[in-house]
């Protein structure tokens, strides 16, 4: 299960960043959204794991 929170995290981290470099704000919005739906999913996933989601950080490999 830890490995589903961590690619929620990941996902909703790689979002983000897409959503700010985007140019066009119609597409940053939708990664935006992708971001808000993936951070959702960690949460769920981190609460059902008595997991504090605050503490939960992208991977190294999200982060290169």
């Amino acid at each position: 299960m830890k490995n589903n929170i961590q690619t929620e995290i990941d996902a909703a981290f790689l979002y983000k960043k897409l959503a700010e470099k985007e140019e066009d704000q119609a597409v940053a919005e939708i990664f935006f959204q992708m971001h808000e739906i993936e951070h959702s999913h960690a949460a769920a996933f981190a609460q059902k794991q008595n997991l504090s989601l605050d503490r939960l950080t992208p991977s190294w490999r999200a982060k290169s």
